[in-house]
């Protein structure tokens, strides 16, 4: 079992998106609603067996390599409801 710990791979790119080594870090608990982001996934696809012993089907999952932050909702009231809100997603 992996030992979970907070996600560092989060970078600034509200300037300009270039190579990860050539941008600052961004604290990840900063983060908030409405900014902008742009996320670097990993797709793994795997085949899965059934009762049967076949592998009749396949799964896929995503694993988060990196977030660059494009642009901070700084403006961004938490009192304001909008119409592009998620209902009971709590952030």
């Amino acid at each position: 079992m992996r030992q979970s710990s907070l996600f560092s791979s989060v970078y600034d790119a509200c300037k300009v998106f270039q190579a990860k080594t050539e941008m600052d870090l961004y604290p990840a608990m900063e983060l908030k609603k409405r900014d902008l982001i742009l996320l670097e996934v990993k797709l793994i696809r795997y085949f899965v067996k059934d009762d049967n012993g076949h592998y009749s089907h396949h799964q896929a999952q995503f694993e988060l390599q990196s977030v660059s932050l494009l642009h901070s909702s700084d403006g961004y009231e938490s009192n304001n409801s909008s119409n592009y809100d998620i209902r009971d997603l709590h952030i």
